[in-house]
């Protein structure tokens, strides 16, 4: 609802400020990669990749923005591509629309015997710009390439020696790719698979991943028979952490499978796109080994990422795995202005003592401190007593360093002597089109206590059904620290799905042009002061200036869910901070030079308050390139 909005306002601004008769001026876009096979390679090889996308026409190198992969261009080719069907409409004829011309770039790739696992950034360097950032994995496992004969059933099977890696492609409709491995009893192996699909539905589903046992059977000796596994068996976000800098940025849920084999014997694990999808742009890659990896994970996750809540509904999963350690405050401290007589002293550990599931068992705690349990058997619910005095503001944060949502959802709640809830962890919001209200565990709640007094706090997992011994948790109770918390870089908005999402992605400038940036600030737990902004790193010929409200800053300080104006589920003020958003104009001279290479434009946040500037705060980086000016008659592609 408020991407239709948004932009349906947007165009019937230029409708009327151009007029029905206007003509359309050509543009000229960005270079656009779609997809990347392989997905990867084993430090210390070289491979060849194919890159597939738009605007991609005399590209002159690859760039990282690391040292651990090099890449050179090898051959440009133009496809011819296929003609999309256009559904008949009022007013417009039936038939084939001509698409964009596309192309394939054959690249060489050398992997350091040193770099970092994990993915890293792929882009593409040609006279239109820098392209947008594909995922390159980095394995440490053998890695194969699917066989051409036709494997899609567990009777052709293509054999597997784990640990070991595969790249594969679904390469048609309703493909289901088939592996088989040997295990011993009591092995554990772990199947992980990443994917960037190209799907053409507004949900994130995309891989999935099943195991089987050969059974067979009388009728068929060949039969595989389906296994239980723990983990997530299907993938929900698309593979996109490199490509924009945001609170959602470092987690993916891919296919994670973890299972110990009872009985020695072949088996059999199948990769297949979600309903049954497929295409060239469909490229996987399976790791199969007894360690979890880091299939998945960026190799060089952004240093300026700051994790302390989210603020959208289905990108909680994973995110109570940041650390709560006892030098918190000095995390906190860092981000705001604070004299040194203020700094507070490590925060101690408590380890929980059985039994506390009543409140005459519940546990006697001094804030602040960390308090470390288990949600060991199903029904188990930890309590804790607290002593609070009148108007204290304490903060409540939650760590899972092993299992976490969606397996572990801790649900926190703090009762008062009466045994009322006075606050608990769950957030509501609306989601979708603003028809459903969502609902959330968040990671920290703060709360302001009116009166004093000896209050539980109680943890369980959200069902009583859940128990197991990984079921760890931590919880910090410290008193409020205002402070800046998340600081977020955008470039513009775009729809995916019911969701708007903020874009950081690259800066491609001309002479004579300029580009809007936002910088998103999040006051945490009370603080009002101001958060001063820096670009630094700039190129020749380019200037930052002040800016008046980009058009895009509503949607983000509002949310990435619709949300009706002036309605609420539930006050947001346990769970939300304060927003605020600083507009900056990059203006490219006349005479700002050419870049042939791209250089990390960097910005800088400091907390101010009572006139005293606090330690600067990295909040992120965009790389930018100043490139040839537009022939005449063309413009730059626009966009939100």
């Amino acid at each position: 609802m408020l991407r239709r909005f948004y932009i349906g306002i947007l165009l019937l601004g230029r409708s009327a400020l151009a007029g029905p008769d206007a003509p359309t001026e050509p543009k000229l876009r960005e270079p656009q990669l779609t997809s990347i096979s392989p997905l990867g390679g084993r430090q210390g090889t070289a491979f060849q990749v194919q890159v597939r996308g738009k605007a991609l026409a005399g590209a002159s190198g690859a760039w990282f923005p690391c040292n651990d992969i090099t890449a050179r261009v090898e051959n440009i080719d133009e496809i011819a591509p296929q003609p999309r069907e256009r559904k008949e409409s009022k007013g417009t004829p039936s038939g084939k629309t001509p698409r964009e011309p596309e192309y394939r770039v054959l690249l060489s790739v050398q992997i350091n015997p040193r770099a970092t696992l994990g993915f890293h950034a792929l882009r593409l360097i040609t006279p239109l710009g820098l392209s947008n950032a594909l995922p390159l994995e980095v394995v440490s496992e053998p890695v194969f390439a699917e066989q051409r004969e036709p494997h899609g059933s567990a009777m052709n099977a293509q054999p597997l020696r784990w640990p070991a890696s595969v790249n594969g492609t679904i390469e048609k409709k309703g493909e289901t790719d088939f592996y088989a491995f040997d295990v011993l009893s009591g092995q554990e192996l772990f199947f992980d698979a990443a994917s960037d699909f190209k799907m053409d539905v507004s949900y994130r589903a995309q891989v999935e991943l099943l195991l089987y046992e050969q059974t067979g059977s009388w009728f068929d000796p060949n039969r595989a028979t389906l296994l239980p596994v723990e983990g997530p068996a299907l993938s929900w976000e698309p593979v996109n952490p490199l490509t924009r800098v945001d609170f959602a940025a470092g987690f993916v849920l891919f296919p994670g499978l973890r299972h110990r084999f009872a009985r020695s014997g072949r088996y059999f694990i199948s990769v297949a796109a979600f309903e049954g999808r497929g295409g060239p742009d469909f490229a996987y890659q399976l790791r199969i080994a007894s360690t979890r990896g880091t299939l998945g994970l960026p190799a060089h996750p952004n240093p300026d990422s700051w994790a302390e809540r989210d603020s959208a509904t289905m990108r909680q999963f994973g995110a109570f795995t940041r650390p709560l350690g006892p030098d918190r405050f000095l995390e906190l401290a860092s981000r705001t202005v604070m004299e040194s007589d203020e700094r507070k002293p490590p925060i101690p550990d408590i380890r929980e003592q059985e039994p506390n599931d009543r409140s005459a068992q519940a546990q006697d705690i001094s804030v602040p401190a960390i308090l470390e349990g288990a949600i060991d058997r199903p029904g188990d619910l930890d309590l804790f007593e607290i002593k609070v005095q009148a108007g204290e503001r304490l903060a409540f944060e939650i760590e899972t360093p092993a299992a976490h949502p969606p397996r572990f959802n801790p649900w926190l709640k703090i009762r008062d002597s009466e045994g009322r809830e006075v606050v608990s962890n769950i957030y509501k919001e609306y989601g979708g089109d603003g028809i459903e209200i969502n609902k959330t565990l968040e990671r920290k709640t703060i709360y302001t206590f009116e009166r004093g007094g000896k209050y539980v706090l109680e943890i369980r997992d959200l069902t009583a059904r859940q128990g197991m011994q990984d079921f760890t948790y931590r919880v910090l109770i410290r008193p409020q620290i205002p402070h800046i918390g998340r600081i977020e870089v955008s470039l513009g908005i775009e729809a995916q799905g019911s969701q708007i999402v903020d874009l950081t992605d690259r800066i491609n400038i001309r002479p004579g042009e300029s580009r809007k940036l936002t910088v998103l600030c999040e006051k945490e737990e009370g603080f009002d002061g101001d958060a001063g902004v820096a670009i630094t790193n700039l190129p020749a010929g380019i200037d930052a200036l002040p800016s008046s409200p980009a058009s895009w800053v509503e949607p983000l300080l509002r949310g990435m869910q619709y949300r009706p104006l002036g309605i609420e589920p539930m006050s947001p003020e346990h769970h939300r901070p304060r927003r605020e958003v600083t507009t900056i104009l990059l203006l490219a001279r006349e005479d700002a030079p050419v870049m042939k290479q791209p250089q990390m434009l960097r910005i800088t946040a400091w907390p101010v308050a009572g006139g005293r500037r606090g330690t600067p705060i990295p909040a992120g980086s965009v790389p930018i390139m100043v490139i040839e000016p537009a022939p005449a008659g063309l413009s730059k592609a626009g966009g939100l």
